[in-house]
C-alpha cells in the first residue's frame, strides 16, 4: 500500500544482506565497538549477493531462496552485486537525551541552550552532465532493549553459529491471546514444540524463554506477559510488544533536488540555506516535533556570501484539532518581515526599515509571498475573473479560511524559492518575524542575520592603502637620510635617490645642484676639523640609519596590523 521505499525486512535489519538502492551516510550507535562492523559490512564497501530466478521456484513456499546452495538447487543463478566502492559510512555515538523525551540533547550550544540532534552532511557532487539531480534521504532509528541479545545474530553466519541460535525460527513462541478472546477460539499451536503459557510451572529447572518464569533472569519472548515477581502473590502485567523491542521504530524519507551553482557564483563562495522546520499546531500538539521555526534561527554571514531562502508548506494538514494555527485550516505558510529586534512582535514600516532588501518590490515578495498574483491566477482559472484580495477584521466570519484573506497568506503558493541573495547590505544585525505564525506566548517564529566581514573591494582598498603607506614611510625615511647629510632637501636630492647620476661623485653633485647651499667640505683639511666633521657626519649617519630602521619597522607593523585586522572588521 503506502510503504514507499520501505521494505519491512530490510527496514528492520542493518546492514541488510540483499543489495539495495541505498548508499549509507552515517550510523549512530550507543556502543562504539560496533562501528568497525558497520563500516566493513556496509554496501558502500562490501559486495551483495542474491538469487536470480526467471521462473517461480518450486520451493515449498514458492519463495526465492536467499542462500546460494538452495538457489542453485532450484536452478537459480547466484549473482554478486558489486559494492558502491565509496567511503564507508561515518560512525559515531549518538548524543544522549533524557528518557521519554525525543527532543533536545546535549551537549549544549555555544549560548548554553540545548540543541536538537543534528548531523553535518557534505552533499555529494552531481554528475558533470546534469544540472539537477533528485535525491531521496532516508532517516531511520532503532530502539533496542537490553532484555534480549539483539546483536547476537551478527556474530557469525555459519549453520552452527550464534547467529542461527539467536535468529532461528525455533526461538519463536506461540501467540498469547489477549483477553477477552472470542468464545471457543482455540489456542495457537506452539512452534517447534514450544508453548507460551502464563501458567508455566514456577518450579521448572530451566525456564523456557516462552514462559513467564523469571527464574535465573529469564525474560519472556512473547507479548504482554503476566509474570510472577513474588511467590504466591498476584502476577504483574508487562506492557511489552516484542515487535518493537529490537527493530527499526521509525523510517522517514525525504525527497529534494541538488542543483549546480548558478553561473557567476564562485566555487569558493559560501551559500547559506535558510529553511523552515516544524509543523502546524501548538507546542503540545507538535511534540516531539517543534512548532514553526526558521533554521538556522540566528545566521552569521560575511559580506559577499550568498543566502538562499527556500521553504515549502503543506496544503494537507488535518482540518481538525490537534492542528491549531493561523490561516486556512489545511495549510501552513511563512513570510519574512522586518522587526526592530527579537523582543518585538509588530513589523517596521518599510520606509523606516534598516535596509536589508534591495528594494520595496523585494521586501513585498518576502512579506506577501506572491499572494496577490497567485490569487488572481486562481480566479482566472476557476471563474474567468482575476480575484482581488479582500478586507478583513479580526473575528470576521470565515476570516481564517477565506482564500481572499491575503493578510493570512491563504492564497500564497506552498513553495517559496526566490533564488540566491548576495550579501551586500551594511554590516550589522537584522531581525525578522513571520506575521502569520508568530503568536506571542504560544509560538515565536523569528529570524536574525548578522553581517560581518569585508567586501572584495574593501579588501583590495586595504591592500593598496597598506602598500602605499609602506612606500611613503620608506621614501620618507630615505629623504631624512638625505636631509641629514646635506642639511637641505633639494630637487636634486630626489634625482639622486630616484635615478640621478651614478657613482659617489655624481650623487654629491646632485645633492648640491640647484641649491643655494655650499657644497660639502672637501675631504682634505685640518686634521682636527676633519676629525670633527667625520665625527659629526658619522653621528648624523648613525642617527639617520636608526631613524630609517624605526620607520621601516613601523611600515612593516602597519601592514601586519592591516593583515591581522581584516578578519575582525
Amino acid at each position: 500500500g503506502q510503504r514507499g521505499f520501505e521494505c519491512p525486512e530490510e527496514r528492520d535489519y542493518y546492514p541488510y544482506w540483499h543489495p539495495t538502492q541505498w548508499k549509507d551516510i552515517a550510523v549512530f550507535v550507543t556502543d562504539e565497538s560496533w562501528c568497525d562492523y558497520y563500516r566493513e559490512h556496509s554496501q558502500n564497501t562490501a559486495d551483495r549477493q542474491y538469487c536470480l530466478m526467471t521462473t517461480t521456484p518450486s520451493t515449498t513456499d514458492k519463495m526465492i531462496p536467499i542462500e546460494e546452495q538452495e538457489c542453485l538447487q532450484y536452478n537459480g543463478k547466484w549473482v554478486t552485486e558489486p559494492a558502491w566502492n565509496i567511503d564507508p559510512p561515518e560512525c559515531a555515538v549518538h548524543p544522549r537525551s533524557r528518557q521519554n523525551h525525543l527532543g533536545n540533547v546535549g551537549p549544549v550550544s555555544a549560548d548554553g541552550l540545548p540543541e536538537t540532534p543534528y548531523y553535518d552532511w557534505t552533499i555529494p557532487e552531481i554528475p558533470a552532465d546534469m544540472d539537477t539531480a533528485t535525491c531521496v534521504l532516508r532517516i531511520r532509528y532503532n530502539i533496542s532493549t537490553g532484555d534480549y541479545d539483539s546483536m547476537g545474530g551478527f556474530v557469525s553466519t555459519s549453520t552452527e553459529s550464534t547467529g542461527d541460535t539467536v535468529f532461528g525460527s525455533a526461538n519463536n513462541c506461540g501467540e498469547i491471546l489477549t483477553p477477552p478472546a472470542p468464545v471457543n477460539t482455540p489456542a495457537p499451536a506452539p512452534r517447534n514444540g514450544r508453548s507460551s503459557a502464563d501458567s508455566a510451572a514456577a518450579s521448572a529447572a530451566t525456564p523456557s524463554p516462552c514462559s513467564n518464569v523469571l527464574k535465573d533472569h529469564n525474560r519472556p519472548l512473547y507479548n504482554r506477559p503476566y509474570v510472577t515477581v513474588f511467590d504466591s502473590k498476584p502476577q504483574l502485567s508487562l506492557a511489552i510488544n516484542t515487535d518493537q523491542t529490537g527493530r527499526t521504530f521509525q523510517d522517514r524519507s525525504h525527497v529534494f533536488n541538488i542543483t549546480k551553482r548558478p553561473s557567476g557564483v564562485s566555487s569558493t563562495a559560501s551559500i547559506w540555506n535558510v529553511n523552515v522546520r516544524g509543523r502546524r499546531g501548538n507546542i503540545v500538539q507538535c511534540y516531539p516535533a517543534v512548532e514553526y521555526d526558521f533554521t538556522p534561527a540566528d545566521l552569521e554571514v560575511n559580506m559577499e556570501d550568498y543566502i538562499h531562502f527556500q521553504w515549502s508548506g503543506s496544503d494537507y494538514n488535518q482540518a481538525i484539532n490537534p492542528n491549531n494555527g493561523e490561516g486556512w485550516k489545511y495549510s501552513d505558510r511563512h513570510n519574512l518581515v522586518q522587526v526592530d529586534n527579537m523582543n518585538y512582535n509588530v513589523p517596521v514600516k518599510y520606509s523606516e526599515q534598516k535596509m536589508f532588501f534591495a528594494d520595496e518590490d523585494t521586501a513585498q515578495l518576502f512579506a506577501l509571498q506572491n499572494t496577490q498574483a497567485n490569487l488572481a491566477v486562481l480566479g482566472l482559472r476557476h471563474n474567468n475573473t482575476a480575484t482581488q484580495c479582500g478586507t478583513f477584521v479580526s473575528g470576521q466570519a470565515n476570516e481564517q479560511n477565506d482564500p481572499t484573506n491575503c493578510g493570512k497568506l491563504n492564497a500564497a503558493p506552498a513553495k517559496f524559492n526566490p533564488g540566491l541573495m548576495q550579501v551586500t547590505q551594511e554590516r550589522g544585525t537584522y531581525y525578522f518575524m513571520n506575521t502569520r505564525d508568530n503568536n506571542f506566548s504560544n509560538r515565536a517564529q523569528k529570524w536574525s542575520v548578522t553581517i560581518g566581514g569585508i567586501s572584495s573591494a574593501e579588501a583590495f582598498g586595504y591592500v593598496v592603502l597598506g602598500v602605499v603607506t609602506g612606500f611613503v614611510l620608506i621614501a620618507g625615511a630615505l629623504v631624512v637620510v638625505v636631509w641629514r647629510r646635506d642639511g637641505k632637501i633639494t630637487k636634486g636630492g630626489f634625482v639622486a635617490l630616484f635615478g640621478g647620476s651614478k657613482g659617489r661623485g655624481g650623487a654629491r653633485r646632485a645633492l648640491t645642484e640647484g641649491s643655494d647651499a655650499p657644497p660639502p667640505p672637501p675631504r682634505r683639511g685640518k686634521k682636527k676639523k676633519k676629525k670633527n666633521k667625520k665625527r659629526n657626519i658619522r653621528t648624523r649617519d648613525v642617527a639617520s640609519m636608526r631613524n630609517l630602521n624605526v620607520l621601516s619597522k613601523s611600515s612593516d607593523s602597519t601592514l601586519t596590523s592591516l593583515s591581522h585586522s581584516l578578519p575582525e572588521n
